[in-house]
C-alpha cells in the first residue's frame, strides 16, 4: 500500500464526516480519476457481461464538462486495457485491483465490488481488498456486510487500523452501536496513536450521545 488506505465512507451522516478523506489504493494515487469526479467525464466501454459490461465511466450525476472530458480520456483507455488482459488472464490480480480502484474512484459501486469479489477470490485474506470492498457495499446502502469485511480485514491484519476506524464508523453512525464504536476506536488509538481522524469521530460520538439526552 503506497499511501494509508483510509477510505471513503460516503451516505448519511458519514457523508459529511468523512467527505474530506482521500482514496489511496495499493498502487498509486489517481490524478485521472480525480479529473473525472472534478469535471465529469463520460465514455462507453465496449466489454462482456458481468462486472465486464458496458458502462459510463464518470461521477455520479456530474454535468459533462470539456475540459474533463481530455483528462479521462487515458482513463477509459486504460479500463479498456485492463479488460483485455483480464480477457486472457481472468485472475490476473493485479488488473482485477486496479480496474476495482478505478471503478470505485468514479463512485460506480457495483461495477467496483465486482472486480473487487474477483480479485478476493485470489486474495481472500487481503485486508486493503475487504477494506475497500466494504466502502463499496457501504455506499452501496449495506452496512452490515461493509462492516462484515471491515472486521475480516482487521482479522486479517491486526496492525491495520484503517480497517478498525471505518469499522468504528459503521458501528456508531450508521447502525447506532455506539459503545462498540468507541471501543473500536480505542483500538485504533492504541495501534495507531494521534490519528487525527478518531479524535475528530470521537467528538463526533459526543455530540450526537449528547443531543440524543437532550431529545430524550
Amino acid at each position: 500500500m503506497k499511501r494509508e488506505n483510509l477510505v471513503y465512507l460516503v451516505g448519511g451522516l458519514a457523508f459529511g464526516f468523512l467527505l474530506g478523506f482521500g482514496i489511496f489504493h495499493t498502487f498509486e494515487f489517481r490524478p485521472a480519476a480525480q479529473a473525472a469526479r472534478a469535471g465529469g467525464v463520460a465514455a462507453e466501454i465496449p466489454a462482456p457481461a458481468g462486472p465486464m459490461a458496458p458502462t459510463q465511466v464518470g461521477p455520479r450525476g456530474g454535468a459533462q464538462g470539456g475540459g474533463a472530458r481530455d483528462g479521462g480520456a487515458p482513463m477509459v483507455q486504460e479500463i479498456n486495457a485492463l479488460k483485455r488482459i483480464l480477457a486472457q488472464n481472468p485472475q490476473e490480480i493485479h488488473a482485477l485491483t486496479r480496474l476495482a480502484n478505478l471503478y470505485q474512484d468514479i463512485g460506480q459501486w457495483a461495477q467496483a465490488i465486482g472486480f473487487y469479489e474477483k480479485a478476493l477470490a485470489v486474495r481472500p485474506s487481503d485486508p486493503n481488498l475487504l477494506t475497500d470492498t466494504g466502502t463499496c457495499y457501504l455506499n452501496q446502502n449495506d452496512p452490515e456486510k461493509a462492516l462484515d469485511l471491515f472486521s475480516r480485514a482487521h482479522s486479517a491484519d491486526p496492525s491495520h487500523w484503517q480497517s478498525l476506524f471505518n469499522k468504528a464508523v459503521v458501528l456508531g453512525i450508521h447502525l447506532g452501536r455506539m459503545d462498540e464504536a468507541e471501543t473500536a476506536l480505542g483500538e485504533v488509538d492504541r495501534i495507531q496513536p494521534s490519528v487525527p481522524e478518531v479524535a475528530r469521530l470521537r467528538q463526533f460520538f459526543a455530540q450526537s450521545r449528547a443531543q440524543r439526552t437532550t431529545g430524550s
